[in-house]
């Protein structure tokens, strides 16, 4: 299963080349602005709590047993 920080680790590069290309084409009084908007949807106030949210979801729904024993056969496997 892949988890939060595996998507994290794969995005990093990717949003560290966003970034380049942001400072190539804003204005440098605006490349500051652009780059706390980015990192604000892509950090953990943004797509973070996202992962999270999602993370909480998927687990929720793939441990939806009882709670109680496993039932056994007397005596032991056959």
């Amino acid at each position: 299963m892949v988890s939060k920080d595996d998507i994290l680790v794969a995005l990093n590069p990717r949003l560290n080349r966003v970034l380049s290309f942001v400072k190539l084409v804003a204005p440098a009084d605006k490349f500051d602005t652009c780059r706390k908007l980015i990192l604000d949807e892509f950090g953990r106030d943004g797509l973070g709590k996202d992962l999270d949210r999602l993370c909480e979801e998927r687990h929720g729904t793939e441990r939806n047993g009882t709670g109680g024993p496993i039932p056994r056969k007397e005596g032991g496997a056959p």
